[in-house]
């Protein structure tokens, strides 16, 4: 499947191409430190005191689906303001 110029942009933002296909300008945030890792180890964190709390050794499908779905509407959230930034960026 070939990706959106606006999904390569989103995917370039998380880190999730090789070097060669991201996109000129547009900041990983995961790299160098960036906000994305700290953000994510804190998420992830927290996930492992709720599986702790409720007596799961590894994970919880409960927990699995929040993620998913928080990773879903995230990127929904992001194409839209893509679109949204193109239409009405020339507007003053």
């Amino acid at each position: 499947m070939k990706e959106s110029f606006m999904e390569l942009v989103h995917l370039s933002i998380q880190g999730e191409l090789i070097p060669e296909y991201t996109i000129e300008g547009v900041e990983n945030i995961f790299d160098n430190g960036g906000i994305g890792i700290q953000l994510y180890i804190n998420a992830r964190n927290a996930y492992r005191r709720v599986c702790d709390r409720l007596g799961e050794k590894d994970e919880d499908p409960d927990l699995d689906a929040i993620f998913t779905n928080l990773e879903a509407l995230e990127k929904e959230i992001a194409i839209r303001m893509y679109q949204y930034g193109a239409k009405f960026g020339m507007r003053k």
